[in-house]
């Protein structure tokens, strides 16, 4: 009596997780909280702005907001790296040309 209860159980188990596979989904979503909107609505709200900066003053000034931020970002960080000397040193370059040679 006992083994056949325990054998029915374990097919009825068997069947319950082939028919519905989103049963493991779902637990695993158990864990997630609503912290995870925070970098996705930054993100979207963040590429919004970057459409209408670009759309208001071109796309010539957001390159210059762009290599502002890199200076920043490079000023900002305790070790700097040969390759952001470099990159630096381009950008002040061809910003430097294209004020000068419009």
């Amino acid at each position: 009596g006992q083994t056949n209860n325990n054998n029915n159980n374990k097919k009825k188990k068997k069947q319950q997780q082939q028919q519905s596979p989103t049963k493991k989904i779902d637990k695993t979503n158990d864990t997630t909280t609503w912290t995870i909107l925070i970098p996705m609505i930054t993100n979207a709200v963040g590429g919004i702005l970057v459409g209408l900066v670009t759309k208001q003053v071109g796309t010539v000034q957001k390159g210059f907001a762009l290599i502002f931020g890199l200076w920043l970002s490079g000023l900002l960080q305790w070790k700097v790296s040969i390759e952001q000397i470099v990159g630096a040193a381009l950008a002040s370059v061809s910003l430097w040309m294209h004020m000068t040679f419009r």
